[in-house]
C-alpha cells in the first residue's frame, strides 16, 4: 500500500523502487517527454532537402593582373566619411591620382601603341591599368606608381585602336542617317574590349544588325540605346565630343 509513503514506506519495497514511488507521489506526475522520432536512413519526403551554402560571388574588382611592387604590402581600404550634407564619401588618395594621371598622360603619347585605360578602385586601395603587353610601358608604370598598388592587365585593343574605329563610324553618320539610323554618341570600354555606339532608341534593332554587317567583328561594337539631347534652337541631336585618340 502506497498511502503514507511520504512519511515512511513499506519495508518490502526496495530502496530504488521506494525512491521512485516517493518522487511520483510527493511531486505529482512528471511532464510528459516527447517520444524520440524513429531513426531513418533517408530524409522524409515532406521535409525539404537542405540547401547547400551558395559559393560567394566573384569580386568584379579582383586583385588580378601583373602587380606593382607595392601590392606585396597591401594598404587598408580607406574608410568612408560623412559630408555635412549627409553623404558617405570615400577619401581620394592623391598619390594614387597622381600616378594614374602620369600613366594616362604618357599612355596617350609615348605609349599609345600599348595604353588602353586606367581606373581607380578606391574602396580597395588599388588601381588597374589596361594595356597591350609592353615591357617599356610596364617599367614606366612601376616607376611612376609612387609606392601604390596597381594591377596591370592585358587588353585586346589600345585606346587609339578603339577611337580610330569610332571615328570611322563618326565620318559615316550621314550615311547612317540616310539609312534611317540616328547615330548620336561614341565611347569605348575601359578594358579595351569594344567600341560603344549610341543610337536613337527607335533605331536600335536595325542598328544592331546593320552596323556589324558594315564594319565587321574585328573590333567589337556594343550598340546601345541613347536618347538624343536637344539643345536650344538645335534642329538635330547634339554632338557628343569624342576625345582625341592621340
Amino acid at each position: 500500500m502506497i498511502s503514507g509513503a511520504c512519511r515512511g514506506g513499506a519495508a518490502l519495497i526496495s530502496v530504488a523502487a521506494l525512491a521512485a514511488i516517493l518522487t511520483a507521489a510527493c511531486t505529482g506526475p512528471a511532464d510528459p517527454v516527447p517520444a524520440a522520432a524513429p531513426a531513418t536512413t533517408a530524409a522524409s519526403p515532406s521535409a525539404p532537402a537542405p540547401t547547400p551554402s551558395a559559393a560567394p560571388s566573384p569580386d568584379p574588382e579582383r586583385r588580378i593582373g601583373k602587380p606593382t611592387k607595392a601590392c606585396a604590402r597591401p594598404e587598408p581600404a580607406p574608410g568612408e566619411s560623412l559630408t555635412p550634407d549627409g553623404f558617405l564619401v570615400t577619401p581620394m588618395d592623391q598619390k594614387m591620382l597622381d600616378a594614374i594621371g602620369d600613366i594616362s598622360h604618357a599612355g596617350d603619347r609615348q605609349f599609345k601603341s600599348s595604353f588602353t585605360g586606367a581606373k581607380l578602385v578606391l574602396e580597395q586601395a588599388f588601381a588597374v591599368v589596361y594595356r597591350k603587353p609592353s615591357k617599356a610601358f610596364d617599367a614606366y608604370i612601376e616607376k611612376v606608381s609612387r609606392g601604390k598598388c596597381l594591377y596591370i592587365r592585358d587588353a585586346r585593343f589600345t585606346k587609339a585602336d578603339l577611337w580610330g574605329h569610332a571615328m570611322k563610324i563618326e565620318k559615316e553618320r550621314p550615311y547612317w542617317q540616310e539609312r534611317g539610323i540616328g547615330v548620336n554618341s561614341f565611347s569605348i570600354e575601359l578594358d579595351g574590349s569594344a567600341v560603344i555606339v549610341g543610337v536613337l532608341p527607335e533605331d536600335l534593332a536595325q542598328a544592331q544588325v546593320e552596323l556589324p554587317q558594315r564594319y565587321g567583328a574585328t573590333i567589337p561594337l556594343k550598340i546601345e540605346s541613347h536618347q538624343a539631347r536637344w539643345l536650344g534652337g538645335a534642329t538635330g541631336p547634339a554632338e557628343t565630343p569624342a576625345p582625341s585618340p592621340s
